[in-house]
């Protein structure tokens, strides 16, 4: 029954595991008068005009959790795809298990009867009375409460004692999460953002329940739906980190270059309109809007849209590349035997692209880019910043970062009208002879179907969601700045569709060329060799090495004492040496533990301590592989 006492201790509880945020607003916030109904034993919301629940909201809830559990939505990892550049390590793995117990194929995937898994999410919490009937029933660790309304979570801290539910998700070695927000965008990926933390590792097999439906809850819900296929995606790959630390320090050393900080509200491009070009299908339909307005807007081509403008006669004023595969350079240099000019074209790269590539370009600005070794260890006194998954995220932070006005989004479909055509047909995608280009560079199938810009559906790929996620949270974050999607492909909340043929800028009053001569001089500036490069590499062996020695203490009995001793190992973050060995190893350790889980699963009983001792030792094994060639690469520092 309601009580001013529940509410009073579960704000203490709040506090207790960390809330106080969630505890001070809740503190400070009026329920209205007669929002709470009550008749006898029986509780409801009233909105006024009617009650929330059919009949109480105990019956309601019961009646809700119930059918739930005989038919529960669970989202599911699928079995690993083979052939990534990024996943040499991870796929030897997986072929060893495949080798020895066999292949799980997509049936397999999408079915399970173990209840245990690391979320359930449950979109509104209302007067919460199912939440204790969730958690008895189903064994998973952590909960996401997703909400619209302060108003509903603060009435279900004082009709029920939150007490037992803070309590028995501890003893389970998780936590709950509160998402309290009117707008769907930010709901749908805080709840995204929560699924990728403590128990990442355990994800397949998470629960999604809807306790209410409401147009902002829907919404958020539909978008979420759409991330899903992404949900597993590591954010960085051993082998990768390795490439990159070798790339940072050739770069920081080898060539003349600024660093690129954000700029203040004076920058000489603040107020400016910017076009961000990718390599998407829909850019050459865009191409005359483009070459229209070139002289009164910042053009920026994201990697391979370099190559589409140079073709189409257009030069960008600005450059951006972050990938640092070798096949990149060999792409930016046929530009130029292709006699493409690429003076006046300032390059904004990360550090870690290929040494190679910066000295192809008169001007560079390096970008230190948040969570790579290569950024935590090197940036010094400059900030890392949130550059999201790909190029085109990384470009469209650039312009932020110069205090655009507005910016234009064109090429950027993160998706395709057609399954098979995944890029321009002026793109080196398509262009090249070469097989891994055609393919996309390994891309991943465009096998999703997503809201267009300008159509109902498009297809799209789990990396493409990824990329928009960081939209959708780049564009809410800067209210002050108006995007424009001319792009054909997939649908960016907060983006105003704009087809290219409308795009009619005014004439600039200042030449873009100047002004962005002007900003590579506001920044600092470095020659050769003059880079202050932190003497890191012994302080970072030892970290690494620490890490392991750790990782050599985690008990190999069953899965989840292995898992809670792997999180303790991964959450150690002391120092920012401690940091760059988590991200070195983290990525692709938590992508092997993910697909022991998930395969564990899909064994029967009889089998599965079988699994788990051979599991234990591979692991191991590609973990002291690990350790290896982290020593080889530092020799060579």
């Amino acid at each position: 029954m309601p009580s001013k006492d529940h509410f009073s201790s579960n704000l203490s509880q709040l506090r207790r595991f960390g809330h106080n945020r969630i505890a001070d607003h809740l503190e400070g916030l009026e329920l209205p008068d007669g929002l709470l109904h009550e008749a006898g034993e029986d509780l409801n919301i009233n909105l006024g005009h009617s009650l929330f629940y059919q009949g109480s909201a105990a019956a309601y809830s019961d009646h809700q959790v119930a059918q739930y559990l005989g038919k529960p939505s669970r989202f599911y990892v699928q079995p690993p795809m083979f052939g990534s550049v990024y996943l040499n390590r991870e796929e030897e793995l997986y072929q060893k298990v495949f080798e020895k117990f066999g292949a799980t194929d997509n049936e397999q995937a999408n079915s399970l009867e173990d209840l245990d898994a690391g979320y359930l999410l449950s979109f509104g919490v209302g007067m919460g009375l199912h939440l204790p009937r969730l958690i008895e029933a189903l064994d998973f660790r952590d909960l996401i409460v997703v909400e619209q309304f302060w108003e509903f979570l603060a009435l279900s801290m004082t009709v029920q004692d939150w007490t037992p539910i803070f309590e028995e998700l501890d003893r389970r070695s998780g936590a709950i999460h509160f998402i309290v927000d009117g707008d769907s965008v930010t709901l749908a990926n805080a709840a995204f953002k929560a699924l990728r933390g403590r128990q990442f590792g355990l994800i397949d097999g998470s629960y999604g329940f809807q306790h209410y439906r409401s147009p902002v809850l829907d919404k958020a819900h539909d978008l979420f739906r759409d991330m899903l296929p992404s949900l597993a995606m590591s954010e960085g790959f051993f082998d990768d980190e390795c490439v990159m630390f070798r790339h940072a320090r050739a770069n920081l050393a080898q060539h003349d270059f600024s660093m690129f900080d954000d700029l203040d509200s004076d920058s000489p491009l603040s107020g400016k309109p910017f076009f961000i070009v990718g390599s998407g299908p829909s850019v050459d339909q865009s191409l005359e809007a483009i070459k229209a307005n070139q002289d009164n807007a910042v053009i920026m081509s994201a990697g391979t849209g370099l190559g589409v403008l140079l073709r189409a006669g257009i030069k960008p004023h600005i450059h951006c590349e972050t990938e640092n595969l070798p096949i990149v350079y060999k792409a930016v240099q046929s530009h130029k035997e292709g006699g493409h000019d690429f003076s006046g074209i300032h390059l904004i790269a990360s550090p870690t692209v290929d040494p190679r590539i910066p000295a192809e370009f008169d001007h560079v600005s390096f970008v230190f880019r948040q969570s790579l070794t290569s950024s935590l260890l090197f940036c010094g006194k400059h900030k890392a910043l949130d550059t999201g998954a790909t190029v085109a995220n990384f470009a469209c932070r650039i312009a932020m970062g110069m205090r655009a006005g507005r910016i234009y989004l064109f090429g950027v479909d993160l998706g395709a009208i057609t399954k098979e055509k995944h890029h321009s047909v002026d793109s080196t995608y398509l262009r090249s002879k070469d097989s891994f280009w055609q393919s996309g560079l390994g891309m991943l199938p465009m096998d999703q179907e997503v809201p267009g810009n300008f159509r109902e559906k498009v297809y799209s790929n789990a990396l493409f969601m990824f990329t928009r996620i960081f939209f959708h949270n780049l564009i809410a974050q800067n209210p002050a700045t108006r995007f424009f999607n001319c792009s054909d492909g997939a649908k960016i909340e907060g983006a105003i569709p704009l087809q290219p043929t409308l795009v009619r800028l005014a004439d600039s009053d200042s030449s873009i060329v100047s002004l962005v001569a002007e900003m590579h001089e506001a920044l600092t500036n470095y020659r050769a060799g003059d880079y202050p490069i932190p003497e890191t590499v012994c302080h970072y062996r030892q970290a690494v090495e620490r890490w392991h020695n750790n990782f050599q203490k985690i008990r190999k009995g069953d899965f989840f004492s292995f898992y809670n001793d792997l999180r303790d190992v991964l959450d150690e973050k002391d120092d920012v040496y401690q940091a760059a060995a988590q991200a070195l190893n983290s990525g692709t350790v938590l992508l092997m533990v993910q697909f022991g889980y998930f395969y564990l699963r899909r064994l029967s009983q009889d089998k599965r301590q079988a699994f788990l001792t051979y599991f234990y030792q591979i692991f191991d094994e590609q973990v002291q592989g690990m350790l290896t060639d982290f020593e080889e690469l530092l020799q060579d520092a």
